[in-house]
């Protein structure tokens, strides 16, 4: 068994456990495809997440963006949990290109990068990213707990930033691999404005 300090969603998600997490070489928790097939629990934190989600849109449109937020679509089973890998959860509508957006949700409190309060920061899945066949320029973290309060990863060179691990979830109940980020490489949200402002100027020069 090992123990580690880190942003587990074992520690954001349980009240009653503290910020460490242990994993055995046999966790007998929840296993992923039980996760998956738990419907109830599946839309609940789906549905949880989409004001996240709507707060980033006006956010960006309180920039002058013009924002799409696609329709949440829900699998009829879960076999088709592969064919949404690359739905998006809004898009930033640059012309003649939309830019995708990822938005995630956590159960923390901070307002930016510098009160974060982990040295890593959980991005996604490792089998949920890498199905990903368009990558988003950014993947938003928004903060449950501090109105406002928000951080952005930046997924450019994530092969070489990013460090998969073994983690637990207290809400899903089962251990998995997951992408961490260190907490000096979250930016800020103007990073985001400033870098969507850059390739809206890019389109329209390149015609």
């Amino acid at each position: 068994m090992r123990c580690r300090r880190s942003e587990d969603e074992a520690a954001l998600h349980s009240p009653t456990q503290d910020a460490f997490v242990c994993v055995t070489a046999h966790d007998d928790r929840t296993t992923p495809m039980e996760w998956f097939e738990n419907d109830d629990l599946f839309f609940k934190e789906l549905d949880q997440s989409v004001p996240f989600t709507r707060s980033v849109g006006e956010r960006l449109m309180a920039e002058g963006f013009r924002v799409q937020i696609p329709e949440i679509s829900k699998r009829r089973s879960v076999e088709e949990r592969y064919a949404y890998a690359d739905e998006v959860d809004l898009r930033v509508l640059l012309t003649p290109r939309a830019v995708p957006l990822e938005v995630k949700s956590r159960r923390l409190a901070f307002t930016g990068p510098d009160d974060y309060p982990f040295a890593t920061a959980f991005v996604d899945t490792v089998s949920g990213w890498n199905a990903k066949q368009a990558k988003p320029p950014f993947v938003i973290l928004v903060s449950r707990k501090t109105p406002g309060g928000l951080v952005a990863v930046a997924t450019e060179n994530w092969e070489h930033d990013w460090v998969a691990r073994r983690s637990g979830d207290g809400v899903r109940g089962f251990s998995d691999m997951r992408y961490e980020v260190a907490r000096e490489l979250l930016l800020p949200w103007s990073a985001v404005v400033e870098w969507l402002r850059r390739e809206e100027r890019r389109q329209r020069s390149a015609g």
